[in-house]
């Protein structure tokens, strides 16, 4: 199969637009762009925002097979560091035993809501007493 390049400024198959970006090199034979064996141009547009500054996570991106799981956890706010450890190890623990995965693929975070960001039944939980 031979790959071929989209047109710039084109709408690929994932439905992206990438206006003043070289568009990805997509196989006639696959959905999305090719992963194992891109140009070096193709790879260097890809670690750059639309704005044109280095992406943050670009030294963390892996083939479309192997991406990491990332597990959100929200809960109210007031949970120490300690419980924060535990959680995270239990979790990804959890994950890594049903999955399979290696431990240091899977990316948790964690977000504290204030109570009076929460709501259960129309009532904040500030104004539950």
């Amino acid at each position: 199969m031979v790959a071929q390049r989209a047109q710039p400024g084109h709408r690929t198959r994932l439905g992206h637009r990438r206006p003043g970006r070289p568009a990805p090199l997509l196989d006639a034979g696959r959905a999305g762009p090719l992963t194992p064996a891109q140009p070096a141009a193709d790879q260097a547009a890809r670690n750059k925002h639309s704005s044109g500054r280095p992406c943050p996570w670009a030294a963390v991106r892996t083939p479309r097979e192997q991406h990491m799981p990332h597990i959100q956890v929200q809960h109210l706010a007031g949970r120490s560091s300690e419980q924060k450890r535990e959680l995270a190890r239990e979790l990804t623990e959890a994950y890594v035993r049903v999955t399979g995965i290696e431990p240091e693929k899977v990316w948790l975070t964690f977000q504290d809501v204030p109570t009076e960001d929460w709501s259960i039944g129309g009532t904040l939980i500030a104004d539950r007493g």
